[in-house]
């Protein structure tokens, strides 16, 4: 038989030669991700091993790592298992990666720098092999991480194969992550499904095993009651006497792998037996004497002779403990299952006191027989220990043990909710949804309704959200819970409160719970976030950040410190809703560093939204761009459907303003889809700006004003008082527009009144008035509304589209009054601003009008307008003086994209070199660049 398990691809050469040949693509550029699938047994692990054993690239960086059930709690276990054997000098650029990645980091964070790892990896190695052998069992987050690099790679030395099994996989919790879509995420991808030998085949293993002369019938049913699986084949050819397989008749193959591997044990000496069933019960690799003591083999050296003869156990001799560890899955589970019920409890509990921290835990668990309240005591002080660390999956775990050996209902209730509520806060809802079941089939009470009232917010559900919540909030009043679980109902019924645009019912619920709120997973921070947009929906932005101010009064952004980002993020949010542009984009970069820094940002897609929305008004359009792809990367990668209805809106912005239809009408549709968004209420109002900026755009001022419908017949205390600073003064120029000069004067009151403290919308004010003017017929009155406008000095929040419009509404004014002269110097200052933003259809309005005013010709440069997206970022990354490695990081793509993407840019822009292009962007789009404004 073959005198190696990795010979299992015995015969399987196609493979072999389709593996190398996508490795070679990889190393050409073409990031190529591999799903090797089948039955267990079927020889992927060993087909793999074989391949990567002869690889023909040199200098080949491999990556790689086994995945386990018993860590599939363990929150970024594979991530970090699959850098470990890297030096610590090729980490240490990468905070997250350095030592253990801390468990509240976001996979969104994980992603990006193990991508900015593997750009670094590719500088010195012709291709980087990735390869996670059971990656059914990869724990969620490292998932979540490994998906949004997969999703990025693009013109990348890197070859991923993962491995998976169709069939036969034991779930404790439910069914794990779709592997297929994390494979069809990626744009090269391949799968590779690996069916039973044939008999050809077959006839080749039976020859490599000695049975030269094996006639056909023999093959035929060896391959008939094996279906062709390697490792049943080999099983069977270890255990039976090779006279017998030439028997007429008396083929003993047995009825399963299970059948085969248990008869294989009873051939084996007692000691060689009892080595495999403790290796079998450890589950990992370990020490062999560890090993020899818990199955109480006195001389492990003859007993291990056996086992490796019989090709059960994997043994390193070199390294010093010689561990050694069950070949395969199926084999260890064979073998644990053969153990009698008191032996294998007892060998658990011999492993408990053998074994440190988890695995101990692990082995107690598993030497239970029979309820244990103790021992689930014992369970959920440790889970406690765990919740203080921020290790809430594996916390939710021991949890959900201690419910499998707690002693009566109530109790096992109790800490299947309880892990259930930790998982919700800490939006782990893949694993939440697993638990449902379940969690419905519990018994009424308040922990049950806090559950299922958080997830119903999540999915949309605000009628069973408030009943739910209400009925927690009920219980907590009974003092039928703890003090924390009635302060984070509270602040979930908060959030549910400002979902439905009810700033006012958020601020009494939240407000209470902060004055009771104990000290716990930061309910406190929580209840501060959420009160300042509750006191934006209120009294306005403005209000919100005096009080957020005078609750957490904050220094300039650059001298707040690491434990404030929090507060600084909140601050930079509300100011990008209250006119505070740059103040905004200060505080919002900053608390994005920091976030960076320690892998984990509150409200991070918010933040990067909001950003967005900041950067747009200043007229950095391109960063408007890349905030909002940065925003979706987060949304995608830490499974926050919510986030993507604002973020599709917010994203149409750009391309409505640019002429870009096709584009505004696709973020639309993808904003709508079902399950897009969890809160109409507080989403509407951000779709309904993106529909008012398009219609602006086109010059439909009919659509502006039902664009408007959700913000104006909003009540005045919710998301549209929040963001009235936005669309105010997009409802004034619709009203005057349609000659709705009544309402437009109304509007232009509330648009006064919010200008003495937005300072921004000044310029915009006099604009409108003096738009108002004109429209009516006052020309003198237009004219003088005009020129105090356009005499305002430039502030640090003045919003270049406005002051662009007024330019234009100036100039036009002084053409049609015969003044050519300052009819052109307007004209071509507002040409200017639009051209600078690449507002094209502003851009040609006003053109149009400088054509008519002048016989010279003003100059359209659109130096970028041929370029994909994510060309464009880059050349106006390009244009700031970034390095290649710096473009890599801020659009989370590796140098080597970059340089695939600059070669296209030069050919398509007709520019020489980085220098050409950088001067030509230069002039087409100035860089944003921020002051340290107090």
């Amino acid at each position: 038989m073959p005198q190696d398990a990795d010979q299992s691809f015995f015969g399987r050469d196609s493979y072999l030669i389709q593996l190398s040949r996508l490795l070679e693509k990889a190393s050409a550029g073409q990031p190529w991700v591999v799903l090797v699938e089948g039955e267990p047994g079927i020889g992927k692990s060993a087909l793999v091993r074989q391949w990567r054993s002869h690889l023909a690239l040199p200098a080949t960086v491999v990556l790689r790592t086994h995945c386990d059930l018993s860590e599939a709690d363990l929150r970024f276990g594979v991530i970090s298992e699959l850098i470990r054997r890297l030096p610590f000098a090729q980490r240490a650029e990468y905070p997250l990666l350095q030592r253990a990645i801390p468990p509240e980091a976001s996979p969104f964070h994980v992603g990006a720098q193990l991508l900015g790892l593997l750009d670094e990896l590719q500088r010195n190695a012709s291709v980087v092999l990735i390869v996670i052998d059971d990656v059914q069992w990869a724990d969620h987050a490292s998932v979540q991480a490994l998906g949004f690099v997969l999703r990025r790679l693009d013109a990348d030395n890197v070859m991923t194969v993962l491995i998976t099994r169709t069939s036969g996989v034991s779930m404790v919790e439910g069914p794990m992550e779709d592997v297929h879509q994390l494979v069809e995420g990626a744009e090269w991808h391949f799968t590779m499904s690996l069916g039973g030998l044939e008999t050809e085949e077959v006839a080749l293993w039976t020859a490599a095993a000695g049975l030269q002369k094996a006639e056909q019938r023999v093959v035929e049913r060896l391959w008939q009651h094996t279906g062709g699986n390697p490792l049943y084949l080999q099983t069977i050819l270890s255990e039976v006497d090779p006279q017998e397989l030439f028997s007429a008749g008396l083929l003993p193959v047995p009825a399963s792998l299970a059948d085969g591997l248990r008869r294989q044990l009873t051939n084996l000496p007692d000691s060689s037996r009892r080595l495999a069933e403790a290796a079998a019960v450890f589950g990992t690799r370990s020490p062999l004497a560890l090993v020899a003591q818990l199955g109480d083999v006195p001389d492990p050296a003859m007993a291990l002779e056996r086992l490796l003869a019989s090709r059960i156990v994997r043994w390193w001799p070199h390294e010093s403990t010689q561990p050694i560890e069950i070949r395969h899955a199926l084999q260890r589970d064979a073998i644990v299952q053969s153990i009698a019920p008191p032996r294998l409890m007892r060998l658990h509990a011999a492993a408990a006191t053998l074994t440190t921290g988890e695995e101990s835990w692990a082995h107690r668990v598993a030497a239970t027989a029979k309820s244990d309240a103790r021992l689930a005591s014992d369970l959920e002080h440790a889970a406690r220990d765990h919740l203080s660390s921020g290790r809430v999956d594996r916390a939710a775990t021991l949890l959900l043990w201690a419910r499998d050996v707690a002693d009566n209902m109530a109790e096992r209730e109790r800490y299947l909710l309880l892990a259930s509520v930790h998982l919700m806060w800490t939006d782990e809802f893949a694993r939440v949804q697993r638990l449902l079941p379940a969690i419905e089939k519990c018994s009424p009470g308040p922990l049950r309704s806090l559950i299922l009232g958080a997830w119903a917010i999540v999915h949309g559900d605000s009628a069973e959200a408030e009943a739910q919540l209400q009925a927690a909030m009920r219980g907590a009043e009974q003092r039928l819970v703890d003090g924390w679980v009635a302060a984070m109902a509270g602040t979930w019924l908060g959030v549910l409160q400002l979902f439905k645009g009810d700033g006012a019912k958020a601020l009494t619920v939240l407000h209470d719970v902060l004055q009771s709120s104990p000290p716990y997973q930061g309910i406190s921070g929580r209840v501060v976030e959420n009160l300042t947009f509750a006191h934006g929906m209120v009294d306005g932005a403005q209000s919100a950040a005096d009080w957020l101010n005078d609750f957490a009064p904050l220094p300039h952004a650059a001298r707040v410190s690491l434990d404030k980002f929090n507060l600084l993020t909140i601050r930079g949010v509300i100011r990008s809703f209250a006119g505070e542009y740059r103040m905004s984009v200060e505080d919002l970069t900053k608390a994005l560093e920091y976030g960076a820094d320690i892998g984990h940002q509150v409200m991070e897609e918010f933040t990067h939204l909001c950003r967005a929305s900041a950067y747009y008004w200043l007229g950095s359009w391109d960063d408007t761009v890349m905030d909002v792809e940065r925003a979706l990367a987060v949304a995608r990668t830490n499974e926050k459907p919510w986030a993507f209805v604002t973020a599709y809106s917010v994203a149409a912005w750009v391309p409505a303003g640019r002429g870009e239809w096709a584009k505004v009408d696709e973020y639309l549709r993808l904003g709508a889809e079902p399950g897009k968004s969890a809160a109409s209420a507080y989403a509407s109002p951000i779709r309904a700006m993106a529909r008012t900026i398009l219609a602006q755009a086109r010059q439909d001022w009919t659509a502006m004003l039902a664009g408007l419908q959700p913000l104006v017949g909003q009540p005045s205390r919710g998301m549209a008082r929040l963001l009235e600073e936005e669309w105010r003064p997009l409802q004034a120029q619709a009203l005057i527009e349609t000659g709705r000069f009544a309402e437009a004067d109304r509007a232009l009151d509330h648009l006064c009144r919010l200008a003495e403290h937005a300072t921004a919308l000044r310029p915009s004010e006099d604009w409108l008035r003096g738009r108002l003017a004109e429209t009516r017929g006052d020309i003198r009155a237009a004219r003088e509304f005009y020129q105090r406008g356009t005499s305002r000095a430039a502030t640090a929040n003045d919003i270049p589209l406005h002051r662009g419009l007024l330019e234009h509404a100036y100039g036009r004014l002084m053409s049609e009054a015969g003044d050519r002269r300052e009819a052109e110097y307007w004209l071509r200052q507002a040409c200017q601003k639009f051209e600078s933003m690449r507002a094209t259809p502003f851009f040609d309005r006003c053109q149009a009008d400088l054509s008519r005013t002048t016989l010279s010709k003003g100059r359209r440069r659109r130096a970028h307008m041929s370029l994909t997206n994510r060309e464009r970022d880059i050349a106006v990354l390009v244009g700031r003086g970034l390095t290649n490695r710096e473009i890599g990081s801020e659009l989370y793509i590796s140098s080597k994209t970059v340089e695939y993407h600059l070669s296209n840019i030069f050919s398509r822009l007709g520019v020489k070199d980085r220098r050409e292009l950088r001067d030509r962007m230069q002039q087409t789009a100035p860089p944003l660049t921020l002051t340290n404004h107090e």
